[in-house]
């Protein structure tokens, strides 16, 4: 499995659930980095050519859509795309922590809003 690009479409998948309600909150962000820091890069072991731990390319990826203002659903369509092309690499621990990841972000602002709902019960069919 390519792990650089799995991370940045999980990246897509945290910023379209972030973004779903048109704005990226400073808790939802603080809440993806907290999830990236502390349950993604201790586990991930792969690393780019440069020594970087592959899992901080979902941070990348992030940052980058956030700061362009792109589309959440875009970004959402992306990573289906992403799963439906790769679903049989995908082991069962990846994909129970990109609905863990994308629960928490959800919940990281007033709780889980009707746009993020959508993504998340979607997500659900898509991860089984």
């Amino acid at each position: 499995m390519d792990h650089k690009r799995f991370y940045k479409e999980l990246g897509k998948l945290l910023y379209a659930v972030a973004a779903a309600d048109g704005k990226v909150h400073p808790n939802e962000v603080a809440k993806f980095r907290q999830l990236i820091r502390d349950e993604v890069v201790p586990v991930e072991s792969s690393r780019d050519q440069f020594g970087t731990d592959n899992a901080y390319y979902a941070e990348f990826e992030f940052e980058m859509l956030s700061d362009r203002d792109f589309p959440a659903a875009d970004a959402y369509h992306s990573f289906t795309q992403y799963l439906q092309e790769y679903n049989g690499k995908i082991d069962a621990e990846m994909k129970k922590l990109c609905l863990h990841a994308a629960v928490k972000v959800a919940e990281a602002t007033h709780g889980i809003n009707k746009k993020e709902s959508t993504y998340l019960t979607d997500l659900k069919l898509q991860l089984a």
